[in-house]
């Protein structure tokens, strides 16, 4: 909000950008915070329910791709609801419905949100999984699997 407020006091106008494109130029005495983040995000904040979100939460949602399909996805799998904290932390590792659906269709069903983005950063896959599993290690912890790739060992 403060970078806002910084081009808002030294500019005579604001280009807004979305996804590389120009959107709108528009005189910066005749707009306010939340028309821009409308600008870039391309949704007006009042009727997705954003009124009390602050201008940086706002932001952060849009960089990230935090949507409301998105979120529906991580409720709908059972980890609704998450703070937007964690969305986006999910979101950042490429934690998927994809993913989640296809660990739980390997036994790894109802996993808390951390141990799945920790799988996500160690790069526990289930092409890694099924491998292992082949190899006669099926049904490892998590936290196996997890010191497996950090330690190199999951070679099979």
């Amino acid at each position: 909000m403060q970078a806002l407020d910084e081009v808002l006091a030294v500019s005579a106008r604001c280009a807004v950008l979305r996804d590389g494109r120009l959107v709108a130029t528009v005189p910066a005495r005749d707009t306010c915070h939340a028309e821009l983040v409308e600008l870039m995000t391309g949704r007006e904040l009042a009727g997705a329910g954003h009124r009390d979100l602050p201008l940086a939460t706002l932001v952060a949602l849009r960089i990230h791709g935090v949507t409301l399909p998105y979120l529906g996805e991580l409720a709908a799998l059972g980890f609704g609801p998450v703070s937007l904290e964690r969305a986006i932390e999910m979101r950042i590792h490429g934690v998927t419905a994809e993913y989640v659906r296809e660990l739980a269709a390997l036994g790894y069903g109802g996993l808390s949100a951390d141990e799945i983005v920790e799988m996500r950063i160690f790069g526990v896959t289930p092409d890694l999984i099924r491998e292992l599993d082949a190899a006669g290690y099926a049904d490892l912890p998590v936290r196996q699997l997890i010191d497996l790739r950090i330690h190199g060992a999951d070679e099979v």
